[in-house]
């Protein structure tokens, strides 16, 4: 599941294919090849019709996967859908609860993108009826994963035998980690927590953050917070701000975003990247040219009776790594100190593990890294476990990852029984 510009059915058949060799047999189907004519369902007028075509659509999509499951003994079954469709500003279908219980889906993962990302992509399609600004992608993300969160709690509560999670998954994600997500439940679930804003200019100590972020993509499934980067947009302006001053950005000017702006990922990381339609060859998304106006709306923070609040993009960016914690086994801090201070960011992260997700959580901390001194970090500090050598925390990651194998509850999709 996901909103438009993610890429999403790139995404899922670049999954399916990854895991497929391993020897699995699965298949990729969307809800939206069997609607006949997806422009005019999109922009139609009438809710009543465009729920009518989606019941339909969905109807005969289930139909093909019995066919088939009938046909081949069995197999896994990748079922991609944009949930909701979103056009004249309304949402819509409805999810229809019958149709999920008649699938059973085992995992419910929403793709999400970088909200520049997927600016770029909708923005560079033929025209419909509908225009999207920055806000409005976010409020799409936004309740794609609810929609994925009330699917996933409804099937709990129906007696279906499915007990389904829903994971918001960015689709710079590598495949593996997909992989892992979907097919392996003894992988430990690891989101990693560092400096990002405060390295952007340091070359050096990025490369040492990257350095383990590969270490623990080579053996966990790792929640990454690079895979998805929604600040760009309000980092641009708040620089331009800074050099020309309050009032540099002209409203009704734009903003122009390169790529370089991004802390890369490297080339072949990701199950979709940059590219326009994220396949080898294709042209790049950058540069793109973003209204300032549309920033603004996202980028500004705003005045409540009850004081100031941080502006949507940073309150999204917030609730999100929260969110990332929730679906994980635990949180992984690394060199909380490295560029010299630590960053809000990681702090709150490590409070809401201790404080919130009640989860055992880890903390590299060399020494050259200096004393811990007072600050926010030192009073959550006790309720991590403390190392100062990598190496030593990688090897009791594995133990742990090793022990969630050996107790692992549940049975895998692949399995040998069906799996969706």
């Amino acid at each position: 599941m996901g909103p438009s510009g993610v890429n999403l059915r790139l995404a899922v058949e670049r999954i399916a294919e990854h895991c497929s060799a391993g020897g699995r047999a699965i298949r990729a189907l969307h809800v939206e090849d069997a609607i006949p004519d997806l422009q005019p369902y999109l922009d139609r007028d009438g809710l009543s019709l465009q729920q009518r075509d989606w019941d339909a659509a969905f109807e005969e999509t289930l139909l093909g996967i019995g066919d088939s499951e009938g046909r081949e003994g069995g197999g896994h079954t990748f079922l991609g859908m944009h949930m909701p469709h979103y056009r004249k500003d309304k949402f819509f279908p409805i999810p229809t609860l019958r149709h999920f219980v008649r699938y059973g889906p085992d995992v419910i993962i929403t793709l999400i993108d970088d909200v520049h990302t997927c600016y770029e992509r909708i923005r560079r399609r033929p025209r419909t009826r509908s225009n999207f600004t920055l806000r409005d992608i976010l409020i799409w993300r936004s309740l794609s994963v609810y929609a994925g969160d009330f699917v996933a709690s409804a099937l709990r509560e129906a007696g279906s035998g499915r007990r389904p999670s829903n994971y918001m998954v960015a689709v710079k994600h590598p495949l593996r980690m997909f992989e892992r997500l979907l097919f392996e439940p003894g992988a430990l679930r690891a989101y990693c927590s560092f400096s990002i804003t405060g390295l952007r200019a340091d070359a050096g100590r990025r490369a040492a953050v990257d350095r383990f972020r590969a270490r623990m993509h080579e053996r966990f499934c790792v929640f990454d917070p690079l895979t998805i980067e929604d600040r760009l947009c309000q980092n641009r302006l708040e620089e331009i701000t800074r050099e020309g001053g309050e009032g540099a950005a002209d409203p009704s000017g734009t903003i122009t975003l390169t790529g370089s702006e991004r802390w890369g990922l490297g080339e072949g990381f990701s199950a979709v990247d940059d590219r326009l339609d994220g396949g080898a060859g294709a042209p790049s998304i950058f540069p793109m040219e973003i209204p300032v106006r549309e920033i603004l709306e996202v980028a500004s923070a705003k005045e409540t009776p009850q004081g100031r609040d941080p502006s949507v993009t940073d309150n999204l960016i917030r609730e999100r790594d929260f969110r990332l914690i929730d679906q994980s086994d635990t949180v992984v801090v690394y060199r909380p100190n490295i560029a010299g201070r630590v960053s809000g960011g990681v702090a709150h992260e490590a409070a809401y593990a201790s404080q919130v997700g009640l989860k055992t959580w880890y903390y590299y901390w060399p020494p050259e890294d200096g004393p811990m001194g007072g600050g926010p970090f030192a009073q959550l500090a006790g309720a991590g476990i403390p190392y100062e050598d990598e190496d030593a925390l990688v090897a009791d990651l594995e133990k742990r990852a090793a022990g969630k194998r050996g107790g692992s509850a549940g049975r895998p999709p692949g399995d040998g029984r069906d799996g969706r």
